[in-house]
């Protein structure tokens, strides 16, 4: 792949774009060649690199499609698979491949196609070796030709990471002294939660922001809960803006600033599976919605019940405009 053309997600459309792509991609398995096509399509979103769908056609193995269901504001309602290593029949990795079944209208032309993620087998995009979207929740594959901020990698501010010339180091500083997230996640270890100086933001990155591994998850489950509890529960309304609609400008009285999900719910699927029952359970939501979008925030409702299995009640509430 030429290394002379550089693609910039930050210029990358929103909505986003979905149209054909001649390149060849492959994915392989141990040796085993998993799909390979060129008449793949791919998708373009500001912030994330290129999300590539391969036609079914290009599936040298078998799948076996499981219970599993998420939902894209922009495609709908995501489809997961089951596959066997080829190496070892006995092995099966879950929810590590997708499709879209029944897209909405600007994403029909990748009905069907199957999109993986970049682990654990090896994704080649003209014969280099793709690297994965950072933070495990995005699919997007990185290429030599990414350049500028991409979305999702947990351990970098605002959990974006920057790719290219400018890459930068990120560091944490602790009482004015650099130190590394293991560091800061022994001082925790050390202390209790309620009794320990680092600030809430340091408790947080301390245990999830560890570039190998997700120091979290070594939480035992009520330390876990309790740190999403001190993150997640903002103790105010939290205004959910389910369509275009605007309420004042920015300098007016009236103006409300909208909420975005918290990023810690960002930083990987395990973890969002725990926390964002306890977000949504522990604060108040004011969705406005105009009459044309009614029907939008409803499905953003159903899909918070069904990606987070909640059984109680959540408190919203509707105001039109």
């Amino acid at each position: 792949m030429s290394s002379a053309t550089k693609l910039n997600p930050r210029n990358f459309p929103r909505p986003p774009l979905c149209e054909r792509t001649p390149r060849h991609l492959q994915v392989k398995w141990n040796d085993h060649v998993i799909a390979d096509t060129k008449d793949g399509y791919w998708v373009l979103e500001t912030h994330h690199p290129p999300t590539y769908y391969l036609p079914p056609a290009s599936l040298k193995v078998q799948l076996q499609k499981n219970n599993r269901s998420t939902f894209c504001e922009w495609k709908g309602a995501a489809t997961y698979y089951d596959i066997a290593n080829p190496a070892k029949p006995g092995e099966v990795v879950k929810n590590r491949i997708w499709s879209y079944d029944s897209p909405t209208s600007g994403f029909k032309d990748i009905k069907g196609y199957l999109c993986f993620y970049a682990g654990p087998w090896d994704c080649f995009v003209d014969g280099e070796k793709v690297e994965p979207q950072p933070g495990d929740f995005y699919g997007g594959w990185v290429t030599s030709e990414i350049e500028g901020t991409v979305k999702g990698g947990p351990g970098t501010d605002g959990d974006f990471q920057e790719y290219g010339s400018r890459r930068r180091r990120w560091r944490w500083r602790q009482a004015g002294q650099e130190t590394s997230p293991v560091n800061l996640y022994s001082t925790i270890t050390k202390n209790t939660i309620d009794n320990c100086s680092l600030t809430k933001k340091e408790r947080v990155l301390a245990a999830i922001r560890e570039p190998s591994e997700n120091l979290m998850m070594k939480l035992p489950g009520e330390l876990r809960n309790k740190i999403y509890g001190l993150v997640l529960d903002t103790n105010r309304n939290i205004y959910v803006r389910a369509g275009t609609c605007r309420v004042g400008n920015r300098f007016s009285p009236g103006y409300k600033r909208w909420s975005s999900e918290p990023s810690l719910l960002r930083v990987s699927k395990q973890i969002r599976e725990e926390a964002a029952s306890i977000y949504y359970l522990d604060n108040c939501f004011t969705i406005c919605v105009n009459t044309r979008e009614i029907e939008r925030a409803c499905m953003w409702l159903y899909r918070i019940a069904e990606s987070c299995a909640l059984q109680e009640d959540i408190s919203f509430g509707f105001s039109t405009v």
